[in-house]
């Protein structure tokens, strides 16, 4: 008993907190309900059709205490056989009316949910997809994947019957109304003097369970972030040998969870006895009244009965109603939490500016300024030309704005000031899919989706021949372990290609890139994973399918870019030197130092 009470105490004592997502107060009874509007206008059709059944249902119910009364007056008392068969009959045909009404309802409404679940759910991927690469930096993807499935799946509920359910239960209730007060006006409101009682019931447990629904969606959401962290870090978990302490870290936030659920049972659970007490009340004055009218002769057994009834269609849409709002309080809790997410504003450009067809190569970073909190500068006054079909080396020691500057060149991140320019127009005016779709990407940390090697090579290319994946393939230095298989170009990779060696990922990954065909490539560490026999064999191949491509190349190994048109020396966040590799050993001390420390076999810069 002591730990009931303390979850109903604890369940009225939580306030509502800010979305972690927009940050923005969730205020009760500010809901955006134009979200829902496409939805419904879209699938109008089954909504109609649903609604209908369930109208034309719940008006047949009418028909029964009038039937039930027509049965014990006309029938039963005074003795009229011959009209038994007609009862009957109407009671058949009602109930089979009802019972169509039901069926259609429910294959209606269930096609509408799951339907409006797969819509809703390919919207908020897509917009989801096209927010800030800032935005993801800060947010744990197993948390992200709750936001998406979990909170669209809630959302569900608006396109359910039980949303209609609502203007039929306020039917019946004004129609149980109407017909008490024609059967006996006074005790109809003796009947309803306790309604107010409901109605302030529901307002309290409402504003309650809005509360809880808001906080039982973060926390698993949070359960989600839990598990898919632990899962994804297997490998460090194994080394450190720290299984029981995370498998109890993923217990602790699944009891956070569960403890929130409980309190919503004892709160829901308070809820409903109290809102069941009051029609109890109602129904035992009018019992008792009616018994005494009908003794008294003032009244008939079957008026009583249809009092009854008719009282039933005013207190069980009321109780349906209180119930309903219970449900209401989690499916608005979705609505805020979607609109959320929904409303956060994609990244600049995207879906408007220049179609980027075909770009001639071009770069040119203009006075670049760039930080990532807006105060620590990254980037400072960074300013180099690209002419097309140029190779151009990034080097640097570690944490100087390598990654940053590649990123900015990809459009992650926009400059603090500064311009970054394409074929001499500012990459803000580009539309930015279809620039990105300019640029050929070769990350140090590769990154595979599950499928068969073919796909993952024509991934940014679909309409990629045979031939030119073949061909890809032999340059990327993979075509020798494909052959090997059984499978050849259909041998699945696995999920982040944990079927392939990190040498053989990295090959993959630049096969991918050029099959895209891009007129800007970007190469970060693209030979890391690889040993010096198979890098020179890759390097070797480059220049002739890179010929009229821009090359950015980010690598430790002197034999990776001493060979590029121009190397580009960052320190500091700046500039600090840019010119050939003969050049650079002439007149830049730091290069010097690093030509010489891989000269004396360390084979390596810092990165």
């Amino acid at each position: 008993m002591n730990f009931w009470l303390d979850l109903l105490k604890s369940g009225f004592s939580h306030q509502q907190t800010p979305d972690p997502l927009s940050g923005n107060d969730i205020k009760a009874g500010n809901h955006n309900w134009a979200l829902l509007t496409p939805y419904l206008h879209h699938h109008h059709k089954k909504a109609l059709l649903g609604a209908v059944a369930i109208v034309i249902a719940a008006a047949l119910g009418f028909v029964t205490p009038l039937l039930t009364r027509f049965l014990v007056d006309d029938v039963i008392l005074t003795k009229h056989l011959e009209w038994l068969i007609w009862a009957v009959l109407g009671f058949a045909a009602v109930k089979g009316l009802r019972t169509t009404g039901s069926m259609v309802e429910q294959y209606t409404f269930g096609r509408l949910q799951a339907e409006v679940a797969v819509d809703l759910q390919k919207d908020l991927i897509d917009h989801t997809l096209k927010l800030p690469k800032a935005f993801f930096d800060e947010q744990e993807e197993g948390y992200l994947i709750s936001r998406i499935a979990s909170d669209a799946e809630g959302l569900t509920w608006f396109f359910s019957q039980t949303s209609v359910y609502i203007i039929t239960n306020i039917i019946q209730f004004i129609g149980g109304m109407v017909f008490l007060f024609v059967l006996e006006w006074r005790l109809a409101i003796a009947a309803i003097i306790v309604l107010p009682l409901l109605i302030a019931s529901v307002k309290i447990f409402s504003t309650r369970m809005s509360i809880l629904g808001h906080r039982n969606m973060e926390q698993h959401a949070n359960v989600y972030s839990r598990f898919t962290e632990t899962l994804a870090s297997i490998p460090l978990i194994k080394s450190f040998a720290t299984e029981q302490k995370e498998a109890q870290r993923v217990v602790d936030e699944v009891k956070a969870a569960k403890r929130i659920g409980l309190e919503q049972t004892v709160v829901g659970s308070t809820a409903n006895a109290v809102f069941n007490l009051v029609p109890d009340v109602a129904k035992a004055l009018v019992l008792v009244a009616g018994a005494y009218l009908v003794i008294k002769g003032n009244w008939t057994l079957g008026s009583l009965l249809a009092f009854q009834s008719y009282l039933g269609f005013v207190y069980g849409p009321a109780l349906s109603l209180s119930s309903v709002s219970m449900e209401l309080q989690s499916a608005l809790a979705a609505l805020d939490r979607v609109n959320a997410l929904m409303g956060i504003e994609v990244e600049s450009n995207s879906g408007q500016g220049k179609v980027a067809a075909r770009l001639q190569g071009k770069v040119q970073f203009d006075h670049v300024f760039f930080s990532y909190d807006g105060q620590e500068a990254v980037l400072s006054d960074v300013s180099f030309n690209v002419n097309p079909g140029e190779t151009v080396a990034i080097v640097g020691p570690s944490g100087v704005g390598k990654s940053t500057l590649i990123s900015l060149l990809l459009r992650f991140y926009r400059p603090l000031s500064g311009r970054i320019l394409f074929d001499e127009l500012d990459a803000d005016d580009y539309e930015v899919s279809s620039l990105r779709q300019r640029i050929g990407y070769v990350s140090q940390s590769t990154q595979l989706l599950a499928g068969s090697i073919r796909e993952c090579l024509s991934y940014g290319n679909t309409t990629a021949t045979k031939e030119e994946i073949e061909h890809a393939a032999a340059v990327a230095g993979i075509i020798q372990f494909i052959e090997k298989q059984p499978e050849k170009f259909d041998f699945q990779v696995g999920e982040k290609g944990v079927n392939l060696s990190e040498g053989q990922k990295q090959r993959l990954s630049i096969g991918r890139a050029l099959i895209k065909d891009p007129d800007i490539l970007i190469f970060d560490e693209p030979t890391s994973a690889l040993d010096a026999v198979t890098e020179n064999s890759i390097l070797q191949l480059l220049p002739e399918v890179l010929r009229g491509k821009t090359l950015f190349i980010a690598a430790h190994r002197l034999s990776t870019i001493k060979h590029a048109d121009r190397i580009l020396i960052l320190n500091n966040g700046r500039v600090t030197g840019i010119g050939t590799h003969a050049e650079l050993l002439d007149v830049n001390e730091y290069y010097r130092s690093l030509f010489t420390c891989d000269s004396s076999n360390t084979n390596a810069l810092s990165t």
